[in-house]
């Protein structure tokens, strides 16, 4: 783990929720006979709340709260180019 988080987790519990989800949208041209270009964009969206604990036991104090709405803009672009095989 980066940047020591795990340095954080052996003197803290955290618990909570992580919901994401996403939309993208693409098109298709036909540019030959077996060849076709495609492109395609998507974006999306996070959102996680969680409490942190000090310590590891179930009675122990919530320190802190935290709930937090992440729109990620464009997280997708492609360009693809096709060739049929029959």
């Amino acid at each position: 783990m980066p940047f020591g988080a795990l340095k954080t987790l052996r003197d803290h519990r955290y618990e909570g929720h992580f919901y994401e989800g996403g939309v993208s949208v693409g098109y298709q041209w036909l540019i030959g006979k077996r060849w076709n270009l495609e492109t395609s964009i998507g974006g999306g969206y996070a959102r996680y709340s969680y409490d942190k604990y000090d310590g590891h036991d179930k009675c122990a104090d919530c320190l802190k709260s935290r709930d937090k709405n992440y729109w990620g803009g464009v997280t997708k672009a492609t360009i693809s180019f096709i060739y049929f095989l029959r």
